[in-house]
């Protein structure tokens, strides 16, 4: 699979609700690192941000703007619509830069921009 297909495929996973650890792990290397926002969440701590990510949530959509794939590299530009599940919407912008290694993502350094929704939920990319 092409790095671009594998963060296409990671980012429709986790955005689904997948946090299963086995289901995480074919696409984010145990070493994985992410910095959101200026906060580092290391594997373990991506994986319970993302149980309570769809805790919070009723519904992700996700729709990719751009991706460009160079060397061990993708970008993606995407932008995330959240149905929280006292029916409210929020809207994100998302800039990202991933890292692949052996077939998996091993750091993620994230932008999101809350562009529509209640201040509240400024912080739900690294919850």
């Amino acid at each position: 699979m092409n790095h671009a297909n594998l963060v296409t495929e990671a980012l429709q996973t986790v955005l689904s609700g997948a946090t299963e650890p086995g289901l995480v792990e074919r696409y984010f290397a145990p070493s994985y690192t992410q910095l959101v926002d200026g906060k580092q969440l290391d594997y373990t701590s991506f994986v319970r941000h993302l149980a309570t990510l769809h805790q919070r949530v009723e519904s992700l959509d996700l729709r990719i703007d751009q991706l460009i794939a160079q060397d061990d590299k993708v970008v993606s530009v995407h932008y995330v619509t959240v149905k929280k599940s006292d029916a409210t919407q929020t809207f994100y912008k998302v800039i990202a830069v991933f890292t692949i290694q052996a077939g998996r993502i091993v750091r993620c350094e994230e932008l999101t921009r809350l562009e529509q929704g209640d201040n509240v939920d400024r912080d739900l990319g690294s919850c």
